[in-house]
């Protein structure tokens, strides 16, 4: 090696050595080279196992140390589930509420406007902002007069009515579009809406009326309006408000708007409990039931047995009504002949000594009772009470005793009064009622 190393160009001797023998040597130092590297590997795979096996146990001390938080972890989580699955059953019903929301929010939204119509309404009646006018409460609606806070119980007849009736009209397009107001189909029956009124107050009621009926009307031709009153004056009134809705409708019609068909009106007359067709310009209510009370009175002397003597009976359809009919004449008359109320015409001494003496004390006390509850149109119905009054309830024979010194009464007073407004009237029949009151 030392040669060649000092002789590198120079060829070296041959050296002679076994082939066999060399191999072997050289494989069997390869395979004690592999023992090696397997036992040293070996040792790093011992080492993983060992790692794992520390881990392991690791794991199981920290668990062993740690079991107490464990238990507190899984009560944790338990209360954890718990309350999502309570949050996913509160979230159920959320739907549900926040469609009562929405829908309590346009109920308000409607009482808002009902309000606002209600008290345009009343400003409209009473021709002032403040005369009479509705709050919003707790679920209702209050009331103030001229700005101050008042009770139901505070207002008056005609008061209660007119928020009645103009609570009733804002009702009629209840959960409908404002634009779609009156459109549907309506059928509004108003009974007597114009009673317990003052003049002034019957002009508001009736513009008001004016102007509801002709949006019912103009709005849908299949709309249909019954109007009922006893009051003469009204039945005019109500005649006029058609003729002009009618003149309305023909304006629109000229000027190329659609209005619908003509508006036709009808005009009935409740005589002895049938309906009859009554003209608007020749009709009179008062003279029409004078003669009502005066033929009924007369009626008794028809029902006659062989001997001529009335006969009892215990009932006719004309007492169903006959009663109203006597105030209401009395009440007209009173008027219109002295100036009076029904119940002052009895304690006017004045008017007392005109009637005959032989009749004034009994029929002062007895025709009295034409004064009770003379308010049935009014007052009663608007506290939805039934009709009490004391005359309804007598009997056939007492009502026609009633009728006949009603008339008796009448004829003392004003005796030429009766003959000009009933064509019939036979003085002689009269005078012999008379005796009744002696």
């Amino acid at each position: 090696m030392a040669e060649k190393i000092n002789n590198p160009y120079s060829n070296p001797e041959d050296v002679a050595y076994d082939d066999i023998s060399l191999y072997k040597e050289i494989i069997s130092a390869g395979t004690a080279i592999q023992r090696k590297v397997e036992e040293y590997n070996g040792v790093f795979k011992e080492e993983k196992f060992l790692i794992r096996e520390a881990d392991l146990l690791n794991l199981n001390i920290a668990k062993y140390n740690n079991s107490e938080l464990f238990e507190q972890f899984e009560a944790a989580s338990f209360k954890h589930q718990s309350l999502k699955d309570n949050l996913i059953e509160a979230k159920l019903p959320l739907e549900s509420v926040q469609k009562n929301i929405a829908q309590i929010k346009v109920q308000l939204a409607e009482q808002k406007v009902a309000l606002d119509q209600i008290n345009d309404s009343l400003a409209h009646v009473f021709m002032a902002r403040n005369r009479l006018k509705l709050i919003e409460g707790d679920n209702c609606y209050r009331v103030q007069s001229h700005g101050e806070s008042i009770t139901t119980s505070q207002l008056s007849v005609g008061e209660r009515n007119a928020i009645s009736l103009c609570y009733f009209f804002s009702r009629i397009n209840a959960n409908v579009r404002a634009d779609q107001a009156y459109q549907r189909p309506i059928f509004v029956v108003l009974d007597d809406p114009i009673s317990s009124f003052d003049f002034e107050n019957k002009i508001g009621i009736l513009s008001l009326l004016r102007e509801e009926l002709e949006k019912i009307l103009l709005s849908n031709p299949e709309s249909k309006v019954l109007v009922m009153t006893h009051d003469a004056e009204m039945f005019q009134h109500f005649a006029k408000i058609y003729s002009d809705i009618e003149d309305r409708r023909g304006s629109l019609a000229k000027s190329g708007k659609s209005a619908g068909p003509k508006i036709i009106s009808h005009h009935y007359q409740l005589i002895s409990g049938k309906l009859t067709e009554a003209g608007t310009k020749s009709f009179n209510d008062y003279a029409q039931q004078l003669k009502a009370v005066y033929n009924y009175a007369v009626s008794g002397n028809q029902v006659t047995g062989e001997d001529n003597r009335d006969l009892e009976i215990d009932y006719a359809q004309e007492d169903l009504f006959i009663g109203n009919t006597m105030r209401r004449v009395l009440e007209a008359f009173s008027t219109f002949c002295f100036r009076c109320s029904i119940s002052a015409i009895f304690n006017d001494q004045d008017i007392l000594n005109n009637i005959q003496a032989e009749h004034r004390d009994f029929l002062g006390t007895f025709m009295y009772r034409l004064v009770f509850n003379s308010e049935s149109h009014s007052e009663e119905s608007i506290r939805s009470q039934p009709d009490s009054n004391s005359v309804d309830f007598i009997s056939h024979s007492e009502l026609v005793k009633t009728a006949r010194l009603l008339v008796v009464f009448m004829n003392d007073l004003n005796s030429l009064h009766l003959r000009k407004i009933i064509p019939n009237f036979d003085s002689e029949v009269v005078k012999v009622w008379g005796q009744m009151a002696v």
